[in-house]
């Protein structure tokens, strides 16, 4: 079963993922020192230039700005986690063509959900923003918008989704295409309802785990390993020679 939340109703499910949402939601609260200012260039996406803008222009982006963080952030308030952090791992899985590998990546996850006694795992963006953007001629994220649609997330849909583990391995399948493709989406994270992990799918393909419990950590690695995942220094693109990822794209905004 796949349950679509609000954002409120996601967050309420784990406190420990609710905190580390809005700490990183908070990077993209404005700040002085990142503000348009009149007597610096700055790149203009709308006529693909980069220029001065008048005080004017910079004051309309500025306020701007500050208005769509306003309107997008998630005002509730969170425990404290800074003294729970236990650090981060990278995990993948053994390497192949990329449909291979993400059948590997579906099935393996799903596995290590299983071991730790996970019932359902929860997804949210670290903003609200849509899920999936415009259609593009790149045919495995056509087919990853298809199948949110058909699941009941709209082009507007900004809120979370509970994913139990008999549908976990076909919604991550189509969950990669987005993480890999949307290059201007928000951190997409996910965890399941009270534990004491977070992680993150980055476009290579790797899951980045972000532990707010040594024991916990040690439990996940523990299991990680017993199915055969494998511990990454660093991130790093494995299906393309020359580092690009076919698909994936940004949409500038102004």
């Amino acid at each position: 079963m796949i349950e679509l939340l609000n954002r409120q109703e996601t967050l309420n499910l784990n406190k420990i993922f609710a905190a580390h949402i809005i700490e990183w939601q908070s990077r993209l609260r404005p700040h002085p020192d990142h503000l348009y200012k009149p007597d610096q260039e700055y790149y203009d996406p709308m006529q693909g230039v980069v220029r001065y803008y008048s005080p004017e222009e910079c004051k309309k982006l500025n306020n701007d700005w500050a208005e769509e963080y306003e309107r997008k952030r998630d005002k509730i308030e969170v425990i404290s986690i800074d003294s729970l952090y236990a650090g981060t791992t990278i995990y993948v899985f053994k390497y192949d063509t990329i449909n291979n590998y993400i059948n590997h990546l579906a099935n393996g996850f799903t596995e290590l959900a299983d071991k730790l006694k996970w019932k359902s795992v929860i997804f949210l963006a670290d903003y609200a923003e849509p899920w999936y953007g415009g259609r593009n001629d790149f045919q495995p994220l056509e087919d990853a918008i298809d199948y949110f649609k058909i699941i009941g997330a709209t082009d507007t849909f900004t809120g979370g989704f509970k994913v139990d583990l008999y549908d976990l391995p076909q919604f991550l399948k189509n969950y990669f295409w987005l993480c890999r493709c949307y290059a201007s989406s928000p951190y997409r994270f996910f965890s399941s309802p009270g534990k004491n992990v977070v992680l993150y799918l980055c476009q290579y393909g790797n899951i980045h785990f972000h532990y707010f419990s040594e024991e916990y950590k040690k439990e996940i690695e523990a299991h990680a390993k017993d199915i055969g995942m494998i511990k990454e220094d660093q991130c790093f693109e494995p299906f393309s020679e020359t580092g690009a990822l076919e698909g994936r794209s940004m949409k500038l905004k102004r």
